[in-house]
């Protein structure tokens, strides 16, 4: 059942055509969408796969094994036409997809990748670790040339998000455990603060770059940022409630993603298992559904047509047409 926000602001249940829902997963964390659209690339933790599923059938085609390692997210590099996947034992997997095969692992001493970003000619992969006892926090920069680090970014943002800029100048990090959202200068040293709500685990830009899109896991709240002052120029509440015994684990994420139409913003939440949508030209939620609890990522169809949207905990991939 889908709500439609009308504008006398009441909300109109009707239904909505599911165009596919496709099970067999093993806890499904991340999901990567083809630059041509097809196929989706689904990081399966819990046996330590890649699948790859063809839009067309929405049949699997491919599981590719990731020795034991768990995947943490999957990151596509449309210039190069290469996926990088962080896992938790450290290693970083390079998937090539023209041939959907694995051509390398790599690992650098002491960097356990929690999320990465690429740049957009693909030179270089940001990596934002997991928090080290006894070591810094920071960014870490990754030739990908060379697949060596050449440098690092201080900052402190543990188990945190990375995002990077459509023009590469500008990396935004946010960790659930902070209420600072960092904004770093790629080009040269530079970090500029902004307060954003305790619990934020994830983060989105709007196509034209004009908008920041912050999502707190523990207030159940989208932020809009304008990127040309930082100011906050929307918060808005996402569907579902938040059990109280529920509202400050940064481990259930809420996810965000934005079309590349540029006219909706995606939210998903994975204790309340609600898929909300954001209208980007005003910011205000303009549509609600209700799927399941355990929603672990969303990605938009490169054509803006389809939203998929996986479950960790019912092992599904559930595919929806825009709206």
């Amino acid at each position: 059942m889908l709500a439609i926000l009308l504008g006398n602001g009441f909300a109109s249940q009707i239904e909505s055509e599911v165009i596919a829902s496709v099970g067999n997963f093993d806890y499904p964390v991340a999901i990567g969408v083809h630059p041509s659209g097809s196929p989706l690339y689904i990081a399966n933790s819990g046996d330590s796969t890649i699948s790859i599923v063809e839009t067309g059938t929405f049949g699997e085609t491919q599981r590719v094994w990731l020795s034991q390692d768990r995947p943490l997210a999957v990151a596509i590099s449309p210039t190069t036409l290469m996926a990088y996947i962080p896992t938790d034992s450290g290693n970083v997997y390079l998937l090539d997809l023209v041939s959907d095969e694995l051509i390398a692992f790599v690992r650098w001493a002491n960097l356990e990748p929690r999320d990465i970003a690429i740049d957009p000619e693909g030179k270089h992969l940001y990596v934002l670790p997991h928090f080290l006892a006894g070591q810094e926090n920071g960014v870490v920069v990754i030739d990908l040339t060379t697949l060596r680090m050449i440098d690092s970014i201080d900052v402190d943002a543990s188990d945190g998000s990375i995002l990077l800029s459509p023009d590469g100048y500008e990396l935004y990090v946010v960790s659930p455990y902070e209420n600072v959202l960092s904004v770093l200068a790629t080009a040269r040293r530079g970090r500029t603060p902004i307060r954003v709500p305790l619990g934020s685990t994830d983060l989105a830009l709007s196509t034209d770059g004009r908008y920041l899109y912050a999502v707190s896991v523990y207030h159940n709240a989208l932020s809009v940022f304008d990127t040309a002052s930082y100011d906050v120029v929307a918060t808005k509440s996402l569907a579902g409630e938040l059990p109280e015994s529920d509202q400050r684990i940064p481990s259930n994420p809420t996810k965000i993603t934005v079309s590349p139409l540029g006219n909706r913003a995606y939210v998903t939440s994975f204790t309340t298992g609600m898929l909300t949508v954001v209208d980007t030209m005003t910011n205000e939620v303009v549509a609600t559904r209700e799927i399941a609890n355990g929603l672990s990522d969303v990605a938009v169809s490169p054509d803006g047509g389809r939203v998929y949207v996986i479950n960790a905990l019912t092992n599904t991939l559930t595919v929806l047409p825009a709206f």
